[in-house]
């Protein structure tokens, strides 16, 4: 019968780094390493508002995928005339979406989004629908051309998606260097 034998070197050197690595799994140590993916996600939704663009990965709801990587569509002409200020950035009308953005880090995840209602409808875009007054018998808008229109009530074509919370290749090539000197710093410090 045969036998086989075989022999390790450098086991105790293993066994440190395994230990560091569990140690950087912990919940405080991988806790960290979220946080710093959480920040990569955040900067990029402000980058999309910034640039009006979607992530080129995006948090797939509704019709979000479909309008991943592209330019934002550009507003319409009477919701640019609806504006407060007449502005024509898209998603930016009062700032309250973007500043909505919160970052969640728990033990082993990460959470970053919007609770915002409307978040949810711009991000992933919506069908038609009908707008009808909740308060006044009649709808009281600005349309094209500046010109102050009634109506009891209007059909909506719907939202064309707008994603703003993803990731694009760098932001995935930076999270995973932070992943990798996270553990590489948890076994530096073991030895």
């Amino acid at each position: 019968m045969a036998e086989l034998h075989v022999e390790v070197e450098g086991l105790d050197e293993v066994e440190e780094g395994l230990g560091a690595l569990r140690g950087a799994l912990q919940p405080g140590g991988l806790r960290r390493v979220l946080g710093e993916c959480g920040l990569i996600v955040e900067r990029r939704i402000k980058s999309s508002f910034a640039q009006e663009r979607a992530p080129r990965y995006v948090a797939d709801v509704g019709k979000a995928g479909q309008a991943a990587g592209s330019p934002w569509k550009p507003l319409a002409p009477s919701t640019i005339a609806a504006r407060r200020g007449g502005g024509a950035k898209i998603l930016r009308d009062t700032g309250a979406l973007s500043a909505s953005i919160e970052t969640h880090v728990g033990a082993d995840y990460v959470e970053v989004g919007t609770g915002s209602e409307i978040g949810l409808y711009q991000h992933g875009g919506t069908d038609p629908y009908t707008i009808v007054p909740r308060e006044k018998s009649v709808l009281r808008f600005i349309g094209a051309g500046g010109v102050i229109v009634f109506a009891k009530k209007v059909r909506h074509p719907g939202l064309a998606p707008r994603p703003f919370v993803g990731i694009d290749d760098s932001d995935s090539e930076e999270m995973g260097e932070r992943i990798v000197e996270h553990i590489e710093t948890a076994v530096a410090s073991s030895e």
